[in-house]
């Protein structure tokens, strides 16, 4: 398993790009300085009023494949 520790910050108004359809991936830079894509539904139970604002940890499978979404 792989863990990628991401810093997001994604606004109301960005999020409904999300709910909309018109955004289905989420690209970020992990802390480390890779670049992962995933899923934007995976979003879904870290949304609040303010849209997503936190720390989370991204955890992959050995071939890169989502795993779970976690906040810190």
């Amino acid at each position: 398993m792989r863990d990628y520790i991401l810093d997001l910050f994604i606004t109301p108004e960005e999020l409904l790009r999300y709910y909309s359809g018109e955004v289905v991936t989420v690209v970020a830079r992990s802390r480390s300085g890779v670049t992962v894509r995933f899923a934007a539904r995976h979003l879904r139970k870290h949304v609040t009023s303010s849209g997503i604002r936190g720390t989370f940890r991204l955890t992959t499978d050995d071939q890169n494949r989502f795993i779970a979404l976690d906040s810190l």
